[in-house]
């Protein structure tokens, strides 16, 4: 491997969290070009400078591609996403300097969707309320009643593309009541584990559960607030694998400690990763998981090949899988 300076035709991955990068290497090498990790990415200079002559990126979740950056990375073609969300973009800038943004998609479906389910599952069952009472040498139900069966609870799922349908799905099997959201559906597309709501504040009334599967966008930024939150039952509880932005954690925070919502389940936060002292991270109603719902063995390499696939495609001039803008042309 050769530093992100070298004057070699390359691609840089930025913000990748394995080594070697042999599997974008099987993939790209055919092409003559040499994969890279970037050594600095952490700021905006950082990452201007490993990045300067590459044909393409590979970005990871952390890096922040803003308008400077991108304007500063003459001669990059694509910049494709290890991963789906790509809210650390700036997609206007790349589309004004003409760098093709790309996502994999399909890559973690049933990882992450089972990771809010099991979110979920933990949450209603109480089950590190039950394991603390345990430990301190406790035993029988009196220190996690009640708990409500799956028929007697509504699972609101926001955001039914491929992991929230998916979700969906699995919650429906083990039971729950499951009403779903989306701005773009108008027919559960599920063929019948979600009846259909035709608003956010339909979908969350009343509701036990609330399960978020939605892209971060200033539509949705905080989409969970202080009167929405205000609106789920009593107790219910709220997960969050998709991005930490969605919840407001302050009137999440409030809603807490005032006994409305009876706990949390989030993999995703709105600072990243967190201080020590991180209040939501700290308190004892909220269940963290440090960004790993995307997270097995075979994702991440269905990952890194897909994104590297992806990558090869732009290079030879081919229309990407996975655009988030339509490819730049010229």
């Amino acid at each position: 491997m050769v530093d992100a300076t070298s004057e070699q035709r390359r691609v840089v991955a930025c913000g990748a969290r394995f080594a070697p990068l042999d599997i974008e290497a099987g993939v790209l090498g055919p092409l003559g070009i040499e994969v890279v990790k970037a050594e600095r990415d952490g700021d905006e200079d950082a990452l201007i400078e490993s990045c300067r002559g590459a044909e393409a990126v590979l970005a990871g979740s952390a890096p922040r591609f803003t308008r400077r950056v991108l304007e500063a990375l003459q001669g990059t073609r694509a910049l494709v996403r290890y991963g789906i969300g790509v809210d650390r973009i700036d997609l206007e800038a790349a589309a004004d300097v003409g760098i093709t943004v790309c996502n994999v998609l399909d890559y973690c479906t049933d990882e992450v969707a089972l990771h809010a389910v099991t979110l979920v599952l933990a949450l209603t069952r109480k089950i590190e309320t039950a394991a603390r009472h345990a430990r301190a040498g406790g035993w029988g139900v009196a220190e996690v009643m009640p708990i409500a069966a799956p028929e007697a609870s509504t699972v609101a799922v926001l955001g039914l593309g491929r992991i929230g349908r998916r979700a969906a799905e699995f919650l429906h099997g083990l039971g729950f009541r499951v009403v779903g959201y989306d701005p773009f559906l108008t027919a559960d597309p599920t063929g019948g584990a979600v009846t259909l709501a035709a608003s956010v504040d339909e979908a969350i009334t009343g509701a036990q559960v609330v399960s978020l599967h939605l892209p971060l966008s200033e539509s949705t930024r905080h989409l969970l607030g202080e009167r929405e939150l205000g609106l789920l039952a009593p107790g219910a509880v709220v997960v969050n694998v998709s991005r930490g932005g969605l919840i407001d954690e302050a009137a999440l925070l409030r809603a807490l400690d005032a006994g409305h919502v009876g706990g949390a389940g989030l993999d995703v936060l709105e600072n990243e990763p967190p201080t020590p002292d991180d209040p939501v991270v700290r308190h004892p109603g909220v269940l963290v998981t440090p960004h790993m719902a995307w997270y097995s063995v075979q994702a991440q390499v269905r990952m890194r090949r897909m994104a590297a696939e992806e990558v090869a495609r732009c290079l030879r001039g081919e229309a990407p899988l996975s655009p988030v803008r339509p490819a730049v042309k010229g």
